[in-house]
């Protein structure tokens, strides 16, 4: 039974969905975005980014495969340049060779080297008069063409450096290289 404005007494209830058309939207509007130009090339743009995104490590990979390390070794007996350089060939480059080793005279100028980005490294070997050998690796602190600056935490709560002044040095020296007339960026 009805009422005078068309609505069912108290009694009986009718279910009627919430949105009653709403799969019938939905798929139209789907239908309709599949269709377009636009969903067609983003989809396939994305696709070739995604692919893109995914190669690269191993384009990387390849492209540094081909790099080679320069190492500099530095004795005063011939002999024992020549053992170290053997032996760091023998354990360094296998299966493939990733470092050139190349002698040189002085330690003072293998550690120049370095610091001019010539090598990577520079191994001075010396062999002490008790017949013990002794060795000093120098490693230039460099990222690609960047150099690197580990500094001192200037917090009161640091407790790995006693005192201001001691972390002090370290600031100062960043500040003569940086007045060397080097790019700073921050």
């Amino acid at each position: 039974m009805t009422d005078q404005h068309g609505s069912r007494g108290p009694g009986t209830s009718r279910h009627e969905p919430v949105f009653p058309n709403t799969t019938h939207v939905a798929r139209r509007e789907y239908l309709e975005l599949v269709r377009s130009r636009l969903f067609h090339v983003s989809t396939v743009t994305l696709t070739i980014l995604a692919i893109i995104v995914a190669l690269l490590p191993i384009a990387a990979k390849l492209a540094e495969r081909s790099t080679v390390s320069r190492v500099a070794i530095v004795a005063e007996d011939a002999s024992l340049a020549q053992a170290t350089m053997a032996n760091l060939d023998l354990f360094l480059n296998r299966p493939a060779k990733q470092f050139e080793i190349i002698q040189l005279a002085t330690a003072d100028g293998a550690i120049q080297a370095v610091d001019d980005r010539q090598f990577e490294a520079a191994l001075v070997a010396k062999r002490e008069t008790n017949g013990r050998l002794d060795f000093t690796f120098h490693m230039g602190e460099t990222i690609g063409d960047a150099r690197i600056w580990i500094l001192p935490n200037p917090s009161g709560l640091n407790a790995s450096f006693p005192g201001f002044q001691d972390k002090l040095i370290w600031f100062e020296k960043l500040r003569e290289f940086m007045g060397e007339g080097r790019e700073t960026r921050v």
